[in-house]
């Protein structure tokens, strides 16, 4: 799925212009900036401008861009959502609610997307992530660190090339809930191919034993009531 967004990033020296003005007002005069102006008051350096430059302050000094994005929290059934790791062609800016994966290499970021979308990485993080609440689980970036990831590096050559062949072939797909690509339909079959893949990259050798008996815990685990 292709995303439109944009943001308004304003630098401290940046010369106004008229319509400019006239945004800042209307955020003023509509009191959809007040917390933002008491934050500057309270906490913020002079170095960093007025109210309106927090967001050019935050892009120059975290460059909070990148290609692939993991969720901070999910819902631990997965009922809305088909992917968990996102990736996008072009460099984008994340919210607080993802996690960045800081990779320049093309051929590695695709090939991460697939790890961290594999039922090996997601059988992980069902297991170990923290619960938050009754439906939700998170990690937070430094759980991400000392958690099991794939290393690129160390996979074969042929095996990295079917990884970012399959890549290619389903990028564009719009995937259904996760539980759904657990049955006997068009995504099974995709989920079954990645997660082969991904078994093949680790060399695990029993690959077909064990897609049977991940594929049935994740079955279990997605239809758990909380």
């Amino acid at each position: 799925m292709l995303f439109r967004s944009y943001v308004l990033s304003i630098s401290p020296d940046y010369d106004l212009t008229e319509d400019i003005k006239k945004y800042i007002d209307f955020g003023i005069k509509s009191k959809t900036a007040d917390m933002a102006i008491k934050a500057r008051e309270k906490h913020w350096p002079e170095k960093m401008g007025m109210w309106y430059s927090h967001i050019n302050y935050q892009i120059n000094t975290k460059q909070p861009f990148g290609n692939v994005f993991l969720p901070d929290k999910v819902d631990t059934l997965f009922k809305n959502r088909g992917v968990f790791a996102n990736y996008t062609e072009s460099k984008t800016i994340a919210t607080k609610n993802f996690h960045e994966i800081k990779v320049e290499n093309v051929d590695i970021q695709k090939i991460l997307s697939l790890w961290y979308n594999s039922s090996i990485f997601l059988s992980i993080f069902l297991s170990t992530g923290k619960k938050i609440s009754d439906r939700y689980i998170r990690m937070l970036g430094i759980d991400h660190q000392n958690c099991l990831t794939l290393n690129a590096d160390e996979i074969e050559n042929s095996t990295k090339e079917e990884m970012l062949t399959f890549f290619d072939k389903i990028k564009y797909e719009r995937f259904p809930p996760l539980k759904q690509q657990y049955s006997e339909n068009k995504f099974h079959q995709i989920r079954y191919e990645l997660d082969y893949l991904v078994l093949k990259a680790i060399c695990v050798e029993e690959k077909e034993e064990t897609l049977k008996n991940l594929h049935k815990w994740m079955k279990v685990k997605l239809t758990e009531e909380k």
